[in-house]
C-alpha cells in the first residue's frame, strides 16, 4: 500500500496545469519522448461521460464501419483542447487504430509532416508491408 501511494504522489508531482502541444517536427524528431509523454498524460486524464459519450463512442462507431471522421476542436488557452485530444489518441489506439497525436500545425506542410512522420513510424512498427506501399504512394 506504501508503494502504491509513492507511485500515486510521484504522478501527481509530474502533473502540469497545461498540457503543451507538440509541434510537428518533433512528432518525426523525437518520437518516443512524444508517446512518453503523450501516454503519461492520457494515463492520469479522467474524461467527462459527455466526452465519451459524444466524441469517443461516435467516433469508434464510425472507424470500426469504416467511415471517415473528420473534425476539429477549437477552444480558448487552457481549457483542455489537448489533454482531450491526447486522451482520445489514446483511447484510438488502444482500439487497434493508428492515429497520430495531437500536434500544433500552422500550414499544411506541418499537417503533411507530422501525418507522414508518425504514421511512416508506427506503420513500420505495426504493419511493415502496409507501410512500404504507402511511402512509395506519397512519393
Amino acid at each position: 500500500m506504501r508503494q502504491e501511494l509513492q507511485r500515486l504522489m510521484e504522478r501527481l508531482e509530474k502533473l502540469q496545469p497545461i498540457v503543451a502541444t507538440v509541434r510537428a517536427q518533433e512528432l518525426g524528431e523525437m518520437p518516443e519522448q512524444v508517446r512518453n509523454n503523450y501516454e503519461f498524460i492520457a494515463s492520469v486524464f479522467y474524461p467527462m461521460e459527455s466526452v465519451k459519450r459524444d466524441l469517443r463512442d461516435p467516433m469508434l462507431r464510425r472507424l470500426t464501419n469504416n467511415k471517415p471522421v473528420l473534425g476539429y476542436v477549437s477552444g480558448d488557452y487552457g481549457y483542455g483542447k489537448t489533454a482531450t485530444m491526447i486522451w482520445l489518441w489514446h483511447e484510438l489506439e488502444q482500439e487497434g487504430f493508428v492515429a497520430v497525436p495531437p500536434f500544433l500545425f500552422y500550414s499544411w506542410d506541418d499537417l503533411m509532416l507530422a501525418a507522414t512522420k508518425w504514421l511512416s513510424l508506427e506503420l513500420a512498427e505495426k504493419r511493415p508491408g502496409l507501410c512500404c506501399v504507402i511511402l512509395i504512394a506519397m512519393g
